[in-house]
């Protein structure tokens, strides 16, 4: 038996009468079993796609909703799914992400078009196992009329 593959409408544990008849003497016996199916964490996460991408104002201020990346576990136990930054990125620090998959801008550093007009980043997702599946983000950044005119001379 498989927990995932227990219609919906199937309580667990469940319960099951057991009749046993004795045909010569007309005798039957009735029992009943309990019983439970245990998951076995046998999945590992899956993001919804592999890259993410969007677009975003450079200079975005702090706590700004940036992207959702969404992942899933066939697990029936697995429903709690921890997100977090892979720190191999320069630019992982000016993100968070929150337990659902959200990321906003962090309190560290600035988006700036004219010093880097993208980011890319790897986002993991764990299991209470802790098996794992990764997505790549990217942002890019669009350009904010944020610098004052110069006079060439």
């Amino acid at each position: 038996l498989d927990a995932e593959a227990l219609p919906q409408n199937v309580s667990n544990p469940s319960l099951i009468k057991i009749f046993a008849s004795d045909n010569f003497n007309n005798k039957i016996a009735e029992s009943t079993l309990v019983f439970k199916i245990e998951d076995v964490n046998e999945y590992e996460p899956r993001f919804e796609r592999v890259f993410y991408s969007a677009e975003i104002e450079e200079n975005c201020p702090v706590g700004t909703f940036l992207l959702q990346v969404t992942a899933f576990d066939l697990d029936v136990l697995d429903s709690k799914l921890k997100y977090a930054v892979v720190n191999s990125s320069e630019y992982s620090d000016m993100i968070n992400i929150d337990s659902e998959g959200k990321i906003f801008k962090s309190n560290i550093g600035n988006f700036d078009r004219e010093l880097f007009p993208s980011m890319q980043f790897t986002i993991i997702v764990y299991d209470q196992a802790n098996k794992t599946d990764t997505c790549v983000v990217q942002f890019v950044i669009l350009d904010v009329n944020d610098n004052y005119p110069k006079f060439s001379r």
